[in-house]
């Protein structure tokens, strides 16, 4: 028989690293067999998912269309409103006023014996055709004709005769005046003098005189 021999044994620290060691193996290979096929594939679908929306979210930005706002424009200004028309002196005038500034006397000597409103201008305004009594018996003395312009009367016509009347016919003025013969009485003449005037654009014109009986005699 052989005489029994004893290993010599290993440092301490060489003992717990070796200890060490087998622990980190075993648990290491418990870990690889505790793992299951499911898990693993559980893991891959995850990690594709995060490289998926790496991918998506590494792509530029869509530009979002905004709208541009389109200016609202300003009000206009109102036109100022336009002034009236001066008013027709026409048919505002003082015709005893006028006729006496037309003649120089007084109002209070002046009689009217007729004021005519019509248009003898073919303008769509009327004219004042106005006749003159002496205020006795010497009868009428003037007849006159007067137009409205720029809201002032302007005169187109005046006659001065003794007896005078004027009137109108078809729209046509006309004036009348006595025509006496050597043996007339100044009561009484034998004949008129008829007179018709027509507008000429610039004034108020004779355009035909008659002499004519006397219809009264």
């Amino acid at each position: 028989m052989k005489p029994f021999r004893r290993r010599p044994r290993l440092p301490l620290a060489l003992r717990l690293w070796a200890l060490v060691a087998a622990l980190l193996v075993s648990a290491g290979a418990a870990c690889r067999t505790a793992a299951s096929p499911s898990q693993a594939q559980d893991v891959r679908p995850a990690v594709t998912v995060g490289v998926t929306l790496l991918t998506a979210t590494s792509e530029p930005p869509t530009p979002v269309a905004t709208a541009t706002p389109t200016p609202t424009p300003s009000p206009s200004p109102a036109p100022a409103p336009s002034p009236p028309p001066p008013p027709d002196p026409v048919h505002t005038a003082d015709w005893t006023a006028v006729i006496a500034a037309e003649t120089g006397a007084s109002a209070s000597g002046i009689h009217l014996s007729e004021v005519l409103l019509l248009d003898l201008t073919g303008d769509g305004a009327d004219e004042a055709v106005v006749t003159v009594s002496s205020g006795g018996t010497a009868g009428n003395i003037a007849l006159f004709v007067y137009t409205g312009a720029g809201g002032r009367l302007l005169r187109l016509l005046a006659r001065r005769e003794p007896s005078i009347s004027g009137s109108i016919d078809g729209g046509v003025l006309v004036s009348i005046v006595p025509a006496f013969s050597p043996a007339d009485p100044r009561c009484c003449p034998s004949y008129v003098k008829r007179t018709t005037y027509r507008w000429t654009g610039t004034a108020l014109e004779e355009a035909q005189t008659q002499l004519l009986p006397n219809p009264q005699r």
